[in-house]
């Protein structure tokens, strides 16, 4: 598992439907991220002002699984969380 907070980015690479790559730093994105059991993980996300991070790349990225075997897993969104940054426009 590549998750320490010594690491001040978590840098991955996500390309658009266009076919055009950008490097992305996940970590201010992810607020929190809490094992509840043995095999439940809790992480609650924000969303960036153009930059949309999903759950699935998070546990790809922390776990180094790659997309076929990140199929087995079940994401349950239970809530949204919504964040106004200060000087965003509402």
């Amino acid at each position: 598992m590549k998750l320490s907070k010594a690491e001040k980015e978590w840098i991955t690479t996500k390309t658009n439907r266009k076919g055009k790559s950008r490097k992305i730093d996940l970590r201010p994105t992810v607020l929190d991220l809490i094992w509840v059991s043995s095999s439940e993980l809790k992480m609650t996300l924000r969303t960036l002002p153009g930059q949309v991070v999903r759950p699935n790349e998070v546990i790809s990225y922390l776990f180094e699984i790659s997309s076929n075997d990140l199929k087995q897993f079940r994401l349950i969104k239970e809530d949204n969380h919504i964040e106004y940054l200060a000087g965003s426009e509402q």
